[in-house]
């Protein structure tokens, strides 16, 4: 009998958009906000905490000449609390009174015993002198801010400098700040230990040797009514600053006259010292970036993902640091490349790993370490012994604080440091090495397991228990090979008649099992009830996709992810061919054959691309991709003519 014609398409089972309950709902809310949520939190914690306010912690100063070093210490504990006030307007030489800002006379009073100098960064800087105040009359200086009279004159001109001349940390007004003006040193101490660590040495040589060693950040030598201090402004400006605000004073208190070289001054592409972060920060977001892209990329095998990271990581040293010296913001020495390579690797490779190995979770367990806590603790925005304590212990073990010792120590100081940073991303690249591994041996995250068996009419399970296999590496695995039922438990009506082929389609396209005619091999048969006992016809292919039957096919309500039919190249079925899928990393996920019709049907595949084969004996073997998504199932039909016919229409 002649084909009716198309058969109206019908809507997808409904159990496939059931609606979502609150549980569900508040866990699809969680999973697309956790991310956002740890970042926000993170930026907050890890870098407005340390940055707002930074103070120096256990900086080394060697001390030089007959000073008492204790004495030192205590006086240091003392500065590092005072107040300092910056003049909102500037200081002739022999003027009796200045204005500081509207309320901050508050903080002094008639009689006390203050500081006055210059800022640093200006050419005031080792001007001080130490005043008595008489009066403070507030809002009677200029603009309604208060002014403060001392009992003698002003032996220096300060004037006003701009806002360079002044750390955002310890002046309330950068803009317009020409001085500062601190309470005196001899008052009580305020208890700020532990901000500098004075160690006495035998002479000036040892005290510039340990500048110049990184042993010590400042060395101050004293001789005769002359103090020297000693800086290095390659370990970073913050720092360099901070010590001579603190031993202006000493030498203020001790009358010396007080004059600041610096030792080791950075280039002068980059006087504040921060270019070495900046480039080292692409050297770190950029591996991270890198690492979470492959991860999930399912075109290119393992083999092919770690050659880029290799690739991108000798690129990018290289790139970054002819970048660098053409901007002038780095010398010349290329020995920082291998550790720019270093530490792009150990990032790349442990975000890699994290990710293959533990899924989402791992891509925020590597933003925590590579984004929220290796910035704030390399010590490249802020040094790293002007931030919190905890940020200070991680500094040595990170990457990126290791990498910046190491370019520092290359490029200023000889290459006197680079022995620990080395060894720790070395280590780091190991640890990297070790999940990639780990990550090839381990089932994948949320890869799901196949529905388990139909029980077959005998009462069995239907099929075999998983087996272990080859994992993509090339190495015995416990989760790569699963086993589909055997053709019994794929209970399929033998009436259902197979839809037309198509690769993916869309619900509409489904169709509802026979209530019509199909030609069947050399015959017809009338429109029956969607019955139709096994002959052997072969069915033809079309261009529509529904799943097989009744759309359960042994799964359930639902229509398996994976579907189709294998045939002669006349159209007849192929009983009991083996179907393999493989995934983009060649692991073997699945094996099973097809039943008496020449059908097949998977579920619980990966997402992504798969390879999917198809043998059989005395016939030619067929191979081909197919990509699955959640939502729509994919129909794949093979072809697989036997050999003689094969190998004819190949030499044809």
């Amino acid at each position: 009998m002649a084909d009716p014609g198309p058969r109206a398409p019908t809507a997808w089972p409904a159990s496939r958009a059931r609606a979502a309950g609150p549980a569900e709902a508040a866990k699809a809310v969680w999973d697309v906000t956790w991310i956002p949520l740890l970042l926000f939190f993170g930026f907050l914690l890890c870098y407005a905490l340390p940055f707002h306010a930074p103070a120096p912690h256990d900086l080394e100063v060697a001390v030089a000449g007959p000073v008492n070093a204790s004495q030192i210490s205590a006086g240091l504990q003392q500065e590092t609390a005072a107040t300092f006030t910056p003049l909102t307007a500037g200081v002739s030489a022999g003027a009796s009174s200045v204005t500081v800002a509207a309320d901050a006379g508050a903080a002094y009073q008639p009689g006390q015993v203050v500081g006055l100098y210059g800022a640093p960064g200006t050419s005031e800087q080792n001007q001080s002198q130490s005043l008595t105040i008489s009066s403070i009359t507030p809002g009677q200086g200029s603009g309604g801010d208060d002014l403060i009279t001392f009992t003698g004159p002003v032996n220096s001109a300060y004037t006003q400098i701009s806002s360079t001349g002044c750390s955002s940390w310890s002046c309330n007004d950068p803009t317009s700040a020409g001085a500062y003006l601190t309470p005196s040193y001899a008052g009580q101490p305020s208890g700020a230990s532990g901000a500098f660590d004075v160690v006495p040495v035998q002479n000036d040589w040892w005290a510039r040797q340990e500048v110049t060693d990184q042993a010590a950040q400042a060395a101050y030598v004293v001789n005769g009514s002359q103090a020297t201090l000693y800086t290095a402004g390659a370990d970073g400006q913050p720092v360099q600053w901070a010590v001579i605000r603190a031993f202006s004073g000493i030498s203020q208190q001790q009358h010396l006259n007080q004059n600041v070289v610096d030792l080791v001054p950075a280039v002068p592409g980059d006087p504040t010292a921060t270019g070495m972060f900046w480039l080292s920060y692409a050297w770190n977001i950029v591996p991270l970036l890198l690492a979470l892209t492959l991860a999930q990329a399912r075109n290119l095998s393992r083999p092919a993902q770690l050659g880029v990271i290799t690739a991108a990581g000798a690129f990018a040293s290289i790139a970054g640091f002819l970048i660098g010296y053409g901007l002038g913001i780095v010398p010349g020495q290329a020995l920082a490349i291998l550790f720019a390579f270093l530490n792009f690797e150990a990032v790349a490779l442990v975000t890699y790993g994290l990710v293959r190995l533990a899924g989402r979770y791992g891509t925020g367990l590597a933003i925590i370490l590579f984004l929220l806590l290796s910035i704030p603790s390399s010590g490249g925005p802020v040094p790293y012994q002007m931030v919190p304590v905890f940020f200070r212990w991680l500094h040595p073990v990170m990457p990126l604080g290791n990498l910046i010792d190491a370019m520092r120590s290359i490029f200023y100081f000889d290459g006197t440091n680079v022995t620990r940073p080395t060894l720790v991303l070395v280590a780091w690249i190991a640890a990297g090495a070790a999940l990639v591994t780990a990550s090839a041996l381990l089932p994948a995250p949320g890869q799901r397991q196949a529905p388990a068996p139909a029980p077959d009419a005998n009462g069995g399970d239907g099929g075999e228990a998983p087996k272990g296999g080859d994992g993509g590496d090339g190495q015995a695995t416990d989760r790569a090979v699963r086993e589909l039922p055997a053709p019994p438990a794929i209970a399929m009506p033998p009436a259902a008649a197979m839809p037309p082929a198509a690769a993916k389609a869309p619900p509409s396209q489904a169709t509802p099992p026979g209530n019509g005619a199909e030609p069947r091999g050399n015959g017809t048969e009338p429109p029956g009830n969607g019955t139709e006992p096994p002959g052997n016809g072969a069915e033809p292919r079309g261009n529509g996709t529904e799943p097989p039957g009744n759309g359960t096919d042994g799964f359930g309500s639902r229509p398996p992810m994976l579907f189709g039919k294998v045939t002669d190249a006349g159209g007849a079925p192929i009983p009991a061919a083996s179907i393999t899928i493989i995934d983009a990393d060649g692991r073997q996920l699945l094996r099973t054959t097809t039943e008496y019709h020449g059908r097949y049907a998977a579920d619980g595949l990966p997402e992504g691309l798969l390879t999917v084969l198809v043998s059989a004996p005395g016939r030619m073997p067929a191979a081909t991709r197919v990509t699955l998504t959640s939502d729509l199932p994919a129909r794949q039909d093979f072809v697989i003519p036997d050999l003689a016919h094969g190998i004819a229409s190949r030499l044809a």
